[in-house]
């Protein structure tokens, strides 16, 4: 008897050989993709947090005076002060965004919450949850003439912590 053609049990492995392949191809692509996405997103976060580390060092560096004050639940202000003039970094920690507004005069940084900043204009960077400063008493600060600048990034599910310390060159002088 002379068969041509695929008996149905040839078919069936045939398909179940297809169904492995297919699903080994579609699991690497799916483990590659998200392997791409974890790397990338991490990638970003470090981008953003050096860049904003380097910019605030280089500001305080060449401060008369640093210090970290609570706005309100959500907002914190990082005020940087030069000899006639103050540099005001915002946190806003419901968008994890800072915000720079440089150049105010000392005495309008009295009240905080009325300094107005735009979003799109005064964005320094993304990602950060909180900043903070120590020692965070003027009486240390004076007496050792450095300060340790701590901001927490965060973007999704990815958390780190970065600390510099910044020696003054100027004198410090207690606003």
């Amino acid at each position: 008897m002379n068969n041509k053609g695929y008996t149905l049990i040839e078919l069936v492995v045939g398909m179940f050989v297809t169904t492995i392949v297919v699903t080994i191809v579609i699991s690497f692509l799916v483990t590659n993709s998200r392997s791409y996405s974890y790397a990338s997103e991490e990638t970003d976060l470090q981008m953003e947090s050096q860049t904003v580390m380097n910019q605030l060092f280089d500001m305080m560096l060449e401060a008369n005076w640093v210090e970290c004050q609570n706005i309100d639940a959500n907002t914190k202000a990082l005020v940087i002060y030069h000899s006639t003039v103050c540099d005001v970094v915002f946190l806003d920690k419901l968008n994890s965004q800072l915000y720079y507004i440089p150049n105010l005069s000392t005495g309008s940084v009295t009240s905080l919450a009325s300094i107005a900043y735009a979003e799109d204009e005064n964005l320094m960077g993304k990602y950060v949850s909180d900043v903070s400063l120590y020692p965070d008493s003027k009486e240390e600060l004076l007496n050792q003439k450095k300060i340790t600048l701590t901001v927490t990034f965060q973007n999704n599910s990815k958390e780190f912590n970065v600390a510099r310390n910044v020696k003054f060159r100027n004198e410090l002088v207690s606003p």
